[in-house]
């Protein structure tokens, strides 16, 4: 906004007195005079600029100042003029907080542009005195941008040129942007070849008067410095713009690309872990379940009332298994040994498991573990056995991250049967292990490897009683149980973009499982023997299961299933095949199984 005031061709002559808008001036001018109000304080104070110029030659003069409108005689604040008639030149500076005060705004708000007081040798020389500001935001009636006030013969040049702030984003970008250019004053021509962009590119532009954005594409991994050329653009006097300053971005890194796929990282983790906790209490189920079916199986054949026999030495066991869950393929079993008892009574046994599974998705893990255990009975009611054990691990991982982890570890644990009394029989086990990884995973953007340790407990427990019937044997049981593995946190190096990033990590926390299933099995002998005479057992065995898993997120479901087998044992009775299929549901996952046991004894 200008105002000029020219000698003789704008304002108010006025023979006693001036006006202007609504307020009255309390003294005598001789000249032209002119009152631009800007706003009323809300306290019968309104501000605005004075302008005047004498005519009268004894009352050379002239006048550029902002003024209290309520006592005429007064300055609001401040001004500058030229006065003949006493002699002097007057100059009383206006700056930014006199402005700022009349207007009722912040003094941030203003930026000072000009502010030229008397100077000249005599009134005759004096061209033009007044002030010039920017208002950032409007304020006091007065709209934002540059504002003019002057008392002249002929306007002042525009000598200034345009200044431009860029600002945008400040952290780091992993895609398109925008960039703010702030001029000093409003500019047009304005155009995207004008802007410099090194790392990207100017995929858009838009804006006008002084405010403008840039969109920029930038390129991943790179350092985007964005600049305006000198005298891009131009002011209204046609004054080009000096150059911006430079803003820089990194644009992507392996920090940036780390957290945008860290629920993704977390998830393969958690789920590595679960599965090796799975296989740890399925595992030590299984240990537990055959030191029980040996006690229970010596306890039948001994009698209730007497020592348990002697065991024959079992140097090959083999059990194996199949299952088809959801589209998932898993291949697992156990392998087994024993020594027989010592004079002790101690027996030393080699226990093993393998696991294999096929995800939907094309990732393939292998476990495998062995424990070497040392079994006592204690009573004729009860024993225990406790054991070494290591672990191997291999995962080949698919999907939208793909990797290998390789896992070993060792562990202990502890296991017992008791008969509490006669045909019912409790089963526990526990074990505490550590483990250590090596991960691996690539996405096609970040590839990441971390090397972290977990540590693994498992428990459970189970109550099994034996009803004898006519031509039958009923095994119910309740098995509970429950293992964890926890991880913390982990620390990984990254590579995104070319470049590399050792201080990335992550806290992938705890997973952990719980369960517990209700089994009703029932054993019927086909050839009229005993259950445990028998040389062909027809198995039935249908079960409730609940489980709880808590990794990533948390679960809950209860499904059922039932599981049919046949056991065939050799007349001799030193080999034992076993035959089972099974079927379970358990929330939305549907599991089928077929399982394989060969057992010879020498």
């Amino acid at each position: 906004m200008r105002n000029w005031i020219r000698s003789g061709l704008v304002g108010v002559v006025v023979g006693g007195s001036v006006s202007g808008g609504a307020v009255s001036a309390q003294e005598t001018f001789y000249g032209s005079a002119f009152i631009d109000i800007w706003r009323d304080a809300g306290r019968g104070e309104p501000c605005g600029v004075f302008y005047f110029q004498a005519t009268d030659p004894k009352y050379h003069s002239a006048y550029v100042a902002l003024w209290d409108m309520s006592n005429w005689s007064k300055y609001f604040s401040g001004g500058s003029y030229w006065n003949a008639y006493d002699g002097k030149t007057h100059v009383q500076g206006i700056t930014k907080h006199i402005i700022a005060d009349c207007l009722m705004t912040d003094a941030s708000n203003v930026t000072m542009l000009t502010n030229i007081g008397a100077n000249a040798a005599s009134y005759t020389d004096q061209i033009y005195m007044g002030f010039a500001f920017r208002l950032t935001n409007a304020a006091g009636g007065l709209a934002k941008g540059n504002h003019e006030y002057f008392i002249s013969t002929m306007p002042p040049p525009d000598t200034t040129a345009p200044t431009v702030t860029l600002t945008g984003p400040s952290e780091i970008v992993t895609g398109a942007f925008d960039v703010s250019a702030a001029f000093s004053e409003p500019v047009t021509g304005l155009m995207a070849s004008e802007i410099t962009v090194e790392g990207g590119s100017v995929t858009g532009l838009s804006g006008d008067d002084a405010d403008y954005t840039i969109t920029i594409e930038p390129v991943m991994g790179a350092t985007v410095t964005v600049t305006i050329i000198a005298n891009a653009a131009q002011d209204e006097a046609n004054n080009g713009n000096i150059v911006s300053n430079t803003y820089t971005i990194q644009a992507g890194s392996p920090a940036s690309a780390f957290e945008e796929n860290e629920e993704e990282i977390l998830a393969v983790v958690a789920a590595e872990a679960l599965r090796g906790v799975r296989s740890t209490v399925s595992s030590n189920v299984r240990m537990t379940s055959a030191a029980q079916e040996r006690f229970i199986s010596g306890r039948q054949q001994a009698g209730t009332d007497s020592q348990m026999v002697s065991r024959a030495a079992t140097p090959l066991d083999i059990t194996g298994s199949a299952e088809l869950s959801n589209g998932r393929f898993s291949t697992q079993g156990t392998f087994f040994g024993e020594t027989g008892s010592d004079e002790s009574g101690q027996t030393r046994l080699f226990f093993g498991d393998f696991d294999i599974q096929r995800d939907t998705d094309g990732s393939v893990s292998a476990q495998i573990n062995g424990k070497l255990a040392w079994e006592r009975q204690i009573s004729n009611t009860a024993m225990y056995g406790y054991y070494l054990g290591a672990e191997l691990g291999r995962a080949t991982l698919e999907g939208a991250f793909a990797g290998e982890q390789d896992s070993f570890g060792a562990s202990v644990g502890a296991y017992f049967v008791t008969e509490i009394q006669p045909n019912l029989y409790v089963d526990g086990f526990a074990s505490l292990g550590v483990g250590r990884n090596s991960l691996e995973l690539d996405n096609g953007t970040l590839n990441v490897a971390s090397d972290y340790k977990t540590t693994t407990g498992t428990v459970g427990a189970s109550l099994t009683g034996v009803v004898e019937g006519d031509g039958y044997e009923l095994w119910p049981q309740l098995q509970l149980t429950y293992g964890q593995t926890h991880i913390g946190k982990m620390t990984f190096s990254g590579e995104a973009y070319s470049l590399v990033d050792d201080t990335l990590s992550l806290d992938a926390g705890t997973v952990s499982m719980a369960s517990g299933t209700f089994t009703a099995e029932f054993k019927v002998p086909l050839d009229g023997l005993s259950v445990s005479d028998s040389h062909a057992l027809f198995t039935f065995a249908p079960r409730v299961i609940c489980e709880r898993i808590m990794a990533t997120d948390t679960t809950s479901n209860c499904g059922g299933g039932a599981e049919i087998g046949m056991v065939s044992r050799s007349s001799d009775g030193l080999s034992n095949l076993t035959v089972n299929i099974r079927r379970d549901r358990v929330g939305d996952t549907t599991t089928t199984g077929l399982g394989l046991n060969f057992e010879r004894a020498f």
